[in-house]
């Protein structure tokens, strides 16, 4: 083994990267406010080739307290528009609602029940592979990607130095993958404030059935 390795330095390279990132699992809150680009790509490809055309947007969440806020913008279509949901599993209700961006309205909000607790991002990662480096050149980041693959579907993140701090998530199957880019990550205490239903979309609010999400 050890003349393998003297005579290919690249092969010992590989190994000692492994071996180094094997150390740096990552460790990432449920607790977190971010700000995001969305994309989906087939094959790995990219779909897009300037941020302006991805879809931006906030994540927000308070895992002990249950309760989560999500944001999307859509700004590359001819009527551009933001989803919002509020996912409160401390109250039992989870609410949707679009505000479109050439009158700022909201359109009618609806509203689900939903029983337990919120959905965790990263519970995979106790269960993570190092999978290697992936390039994003959109974002100019090099990132260590880890993963699992449960029944041919895929989750993965990407990180950098800095195990607590996430760069993209990975998720799908086939050749079809939605990925997530974090602009910003910041798992300090998120203030209740960002997690109040408006009281107009509360007021309006379609019930629909329970939720499974």
């Amino acid at each position: 083994m050890m003349k393998l390795l003297l005579c290919c330095p690249s092969l010992y390279l590989l190994l000692a990267t492994v071996v180094a990132q094997s150390n740096r699992r990552p460790n990432i809150s449920e607790t977190f406010a971010a700000h995001i680009f969305s994309e989906d790509r087939t094959n790995n490809e990219l779909q897009f080739p300037t941020r302006a055309m991805l879809t931006a947007g906030v994540w927000k969440r308070d895992y002990e307290k249950n309760m989560a806020y999500q944001s999307s913008t859509q700004s590359a279509l001819f009527v551009p528009f933001t989803s919002e949901v509020w996912r409160r599993y401390d109250m039992g209700v989870i609410y949707d609602q679009v505000v479109y961006a050439h009158n700022r309205l909201p359109s009618s909000c609806t509203s689900q029940h939903v029983t337990g607790h919120i959905p965790n991002v990263f519970g995979f990662l106790p269960r993570a592979k190092y999978l290697g480096t992936q390039y994003f050149g959109l974002f100019n980041w090099t990132l260590h990607m880890w993963g699992v693959n449960e029944t041919g579907f895929e989750t993965a993140v990407g990180i950098m130095e800095d195990p607590t701090r996430p760069y993209a998530l990975r998720s799908g199957k086939a050749g079809q993958y939605a990925y997530h880019f974090f602009e910003s990550f910041n798992s300090s205490d998120v203030p209740a404030a960002n997690f109040v239903v408006p009281k107009l979309c509360q007021k309006n609010s379609t019930m629909y059935g329970q939720s499974d999400y």
